[in-house]
């Protein structure tokens, strides 16, 4: 099965899961991921970088989302066609409270992955 180094502050979404050997951040990683700096990004996200060259050495793909400047470089080390970010479909669901109200909730649906055009 192919490996997919899943960079995201959350869980792959269960249809990556049953496609790929997702491979996540560590909680370490997960620290450094969403407390990206103002300066010396790359510098800050240097461990997950070194992961991201492996997986792609070893023939997989990388998912990154997040901070924008931390994907770029993500991105930009795993080459093109080797990165992809995750689409999402919003749609929008109304439940009609006992009192009449109306609650919105806005449901996120995973419609597949997405190359990281260069």
């Amino acid at each position: 099965m192919k490996k997919l180094y899943f960079i995201a502050n959350h869980p792959a979404p269960a249809e990556l899961v049953e496609q790929f050997e997702v491979i996540s951040l560590t909680a370490e990683q997960k620290v450094l991921w969403s407390n990206i700096p103002k300066t010396s990004v790359a510098a800050h996200i240097s461990p997950i970088l070194a992961d991201v060259k492996s997986v792609v050495d070893a023939g997989g793909i990388v998912v990154a989302v997040g901070e924008p400047r931390a994907c770029f470089l993500a991105a930009t080390t795993a080459g093109q066609g080797n990165v992809f970010s995750t689409f999402s479909v919003r749609k929008s669901v109304d439940k009609q409270l006992p009192d009449g109200t109306v609650e919105k909730t806005s449901v996120f649906q995973f419609d597949g992955l997405v190359p990281y055009e260069f």
